[in-house]
């Protein structure tokens, strides 16, 4: 009897081992194809403004109902459209790894473990919430995964490491956010930690006078680096999120204001 039990633990423990195995093997899987993906997605792309760079980016006006005629997706937009039609536009901060294409869907869950191509991916893509309108909100979020080094909002925690976070800032104050229609730059003005642990956190696309200066007080009272930028209601800024791998439940999330 005792023989029996020792054996099936044995047994249990090798079936355990090699379920652990087989796991790290399809993240790693999982990780390399989510790279692979990044650098074609980015390889086109790039390659579709090169082609339309000499002559200038055609436009092609796109007919929204109560939206104003003049707002029109630009040439090197339309691979990625063709590809994605949940395309939104492109993120990137010089120097790091974040150079990737925004996607929005119908819920802020698809995106989490979904690829920009559709396929399944515990990557998943970077993605702006759904409940934003780009065009009129001024509280633009957009989140993505950090589970590896090097890839999708990973880099976003080197702002917060607790002996470089603030050299690393100094070097990467500011951020692209090019829309379909427009590219512009946004300036870096507040980093923080939330431990979900610990409080509620909620985010909104969208605020009120009243109700903006309260969240801006609440914004630099958290944030780990100084700046002396104006901000106010009348402005746009870009929220960006990703998790915290140091506590079980966190995120890092940066705000920047657009010029």
């Amino acid at each position: 009897m005792t023989k029996r039990i020792l054996n099936f633990i044995v047994l249990l423990l090798v079936l355990a081992g090699s379920f652990l195995v087989g796991l790290h093997f399809w993240n790693t899987y999982q990780y390399n194809k989510s790279l692979e993906e990044n650098e074609r997605i980015k390889d086109a792309f790039y390659q579709s403004i090169e082609e339309n760079e000499p002559e200038g980016s055609e436009t092609i006006v796109v007919e929204e109902p109560d939206r104003p005629q003049e707002w029109a997706i630009r040439e090197e937009y339309l691979p990625l459209i063709e590809e994605n039609q949940d395309t939104v536009g492109w993120v990137k901060i010089d120097g790091t790894t974040i150079d990737l294409p925004v996607v929005q869907g119908e819920d802020n869950a698809y995106y989490l473990k979904h690829a920009y191509s559709g396929v399944y991916s515990a990557s998943g893509t970077i993605f702006m919430d759904y409940r934003n309108d780009i065009q009129d909100d001024n509280n633009i979020l957009v989140y993505g995964h950090t589970i590896r080094v090097n890839n999708m909002f990973a880099d976003l925690n080197q702002y917060v490491n607790k002996t470089s976070g603030q050299d690393y800032y100094q070097a990467h104050r500011e951020l692209q956010f090019n829309s379909l229609y427009q590219d512009s730059i946004y300036d870096i003005f507040a980093i923080y930690i939330v431990d979900l642990n610990k409080e509620t956190y909620y985010l909104f696309p969208n605020y009120e006078e009243d109700e903006f200066d309260t969240y801006l007080e609440d914004i630099r009272n958290r944030s780990l680096v100084e700046s002396d930028l104006q901000v106010n209601q009348t402005d746009q800024m870009l929220t960006l999120v990703t998790c915290y791998p140091p506590l079980d439940d966190a995120r890092t999330i940066i705000h920047a204001v657009k010029r």
